[in-house]
């Protein structure tokens, strides 16, 4: 029996949850959203992504985002084992 409850494509997933924090992002800058640091007592003020300036931020920020997460570089080399090792033989056919 088919679940009518599907999860979508992870690449999906990535690409709804990223318009979603871009989409609010800017909601929260229209409303001029800021919060005060406790320790500094500095108020920081949430910036549109979808501004110059955010944009600029975003694409300056990749790189240092992921090469700073340090989990994904065991993911990503757990990733390429599994492709090398689960491989179709459409791919790479045996010779008997």
């Amino acid at each position: 029996m088919k679940s009518k409850w599907r999860m979508p494509h992870p690449a999906t997933m990535f690409l709804l949850l990223t318009m979603a924090v871009v989409f609010l992002s800017w909601i929260c800058d229209i409303y001029g959203l800021k919060v005060t640091l406790p320790q500094s007592g500095e108020d920081i003020r949430v910036q549109s992504l979808l501004s110059p300036e955010g944009i600029r931020w975003w694409l300056r920020n990749a790189i240092k985002n992921f090469t700073g997460f340090a989990p994904l570089g065991m993911v990503i080399i757990a990733m390429f084992g599994l492709g090398v090792w689960i491989v179709p033989p459409a791919v790479f056919p045996q010779n008997p």
